[in-house]
């Protein structure tokens, strides 16, 4: 955990800290209590646990698979100052940005991504468009703040144009506009520009 800080806070230049970092068999990662300041020293992330079991064999076929993932108790806030401006993460973008700015075109090949077996417990998202006024009661595109966002999910296929995705489970509470979503689930594919659900 000292040395990921030690590499991180001179890149990102605002405060973060990580309670511990446990790598299993070069498979299995688990990060606990990490927090995540914005440039304006608000709460940008924070998480009691992330575990995350990866199946290092796909690495070879360029296939990403991770095998399960497990977030708990978390909190993220997302804003901007206006809706032309930069999000309050941008600054993680420009930190991990390569030095090369000169354009690559699409791999032929790009990388597979899959994630089975997702579980994320007891979160609280934000989000604001901090010019904009708020409607309380009313649909908002502009705020919202969701708490007890908790989801069981299954994604085969991370890719907008072959998207598969299944939801056994989701729970939320937002807010702004008082709705409360005791279960919902469902099957999400995407083909090309074409998206489409069942068993919603």
């Amino acid at each position: 955990a000292n040395f990921a800080l030690n590499k991180l806070q001179p890149k990102l230049q605002t405060e973060v800290s990580i309670d511990r970092i446990r790598i299993k068999f070069l498979n299995s990662v688990e990060i606990g209590g990490l927090y995540v300041e914005d440039q304006k020293q608000d709460t940008l992330l924070h998480f009691d646990r992330l575990a995350a079991h990866i199946r290092i064999g796909e690495l070879l076929n360029n296939r990403l698979s991770l095998r399960s993932v497990r977030l708990e108790n978390f909190t993220a806030t997302v804003n901007r100052e206006s809706p032309d401006a930069p999000f309050n993460f941008q600054f993680l973008i420009d930190a991990f940005a390569p030095a090369d700015t000169v354009p690559k075109p699409p791999s032929e090949n790009p990388m597979k991504i899959s994630i089975k077996d997702i579980k994320l417990s007891n979160g609280r998202l934000r989000y604001d468009i901090l010019s904009e006024p708020e409607t309380p009661g009313e649909l908002n595109v502009n705020h919202f703040f969701v708490t007890n966002f908790n989801l069981n999910a299954d994604v085969p296929s991370l890719d907008m144009k072959r998207l598969k995705a299944s939801i056994s489970k989701l729970t939320l509470h937002e807010h702004k506009m008082g709705v409360n979503i005791e279960r919902l689930k469902g099957t999400f594919r995407s083909k090309d520009k074409k998206y489409w659900t069942n068993r919603f």
